[in-house]
């Protein structure tokens, strides 16, 4: 899977202080919402679609991965 990037290029890791999980929640996302993200940055979902896990199976195919790094703000993904 491709490396997640912040636009300016910087690597978004929990090591490289990036916001991890509970992070995201405690600012309004749900479960289903950043499933959504990742699944959309894989080509996987629609941008802006909340879906569970095992609705996922159905989509995966490997075949169809990205290879190029994942550039995002991760600020564009909390609610207004």
């Amino acid at each position: 899977v491709p490396l997640v990037l912040a636009l300016d290029g910087t690597r978004l890791a929990k090591r490289d202080q990036a916001q991890g999980l509970r992070s995201l929640m405690a600012r309004g996302l749900t479960a289903p919402n950043i499933i959504g993200i990742m699944a959309a940055s894989l080509g996987l979902a629609h941008s802006g679609e909340s879906i569970e896990m095992r609705d996922l199976v159905g989509r995966f195919d490997p075949s169809v991965l990205p290879r190029d790094p994942w550039l995002t703000d991760p600020d564009s993904w909390l609610p207004n």
